[in-house]
């Protein structure tokens, strides 16, 4: 080759490198990748945000439902409530999921607790109930433990605050379920319900024969 021909392609080579300098220049800042380079390859593209999911896809988590004070007081089984109810052919079935104010010792003054009634029982004491016998009592947990007691323990007076206040903490350090809202309202139905049962001939005769032993 010529040297003339030489030095006409080196000077077309010097006039590309120029031009791409200059078309590199002009790159704008979303062309320009951390390596570097000025490719397009999928891999140097940006990804768009996941889009959000909707709600009805969303976990929806439902409001703890705690009892009030005044809903826990509302199905509270009282001396009252026993002794018009006790001889009933449902009464274990009616008590169960309802509350007692409950006399546990002395300690200067008698302490009492609020307790959720678990069971219904017999025992080996008869004692009165109003004018009625019965051998009957509740089973009840009072933090850890199981325990009865007879009818005679309930109080007729309503769960205050501190008793209110420590069954909270006992379910919660117990981890134990808190009754649902759907309970709370079919025993409020239930002792409604007990204080309106109309007795029949058969029934009255039982109850009378328990008074008298």
């Amino acid at each position: 080759m010529s040297e003339e021909a030489e030095t006409e392609d080196a000077k077309m080579r010097k006039g590309e490198e120029a031009q791409s300098k200059r078309n590199e220049s002009k790159l704008g800042p979303k062309e320009v990748f951390p390596d570097g380079t000025n490719s397009k390859d999928p891999k140097h593209e940006s990804k768009s945000p996941p889009s959000k999911s909707s709600p009805s896809q969303e976990r929806v988590i439902e409001k703890l439902y705690v009892p009030s004070i005044t809903e826990l007081n509302l199905i509270r089984m009282s001396m009252h409530h026993l002794e018009k109810m006790m001889v009933m052919p449902c009464f274990a079935s009616l008590a169960i999921g309802c509350f007692v104010r409950i006399g546990i010792g002395q300690n200067g003054n008698e302490i009492y607790v609020a307790a959720q009634i678990l069971d219904v029982c017999e025992t080996s004491n008869v004692y009165m109930v109003g004018s009625t016998r019965t051998n009957k009592a509740f089973e009840v947990r009072i933090e850890k433990e199981y325990k009865v007691f007879r009818f005679e323990f309930v109080s007729d007076e309503d769960i205050n605050g501190s008793e209110y206040h420590q069954w909270l903490k006992t379910h919660i350090d117990t981890k134990d379920p808190f009754p649902t809202k759907e309970l709370v309202k079919q025993k409020q139905r239930d002792i409604r319900g007990g204080m309106t049962y109309e007795y029949n001939p058969q029934e009255i005769e039982r109850a009378v024969n328990q008074g008298k032993g």
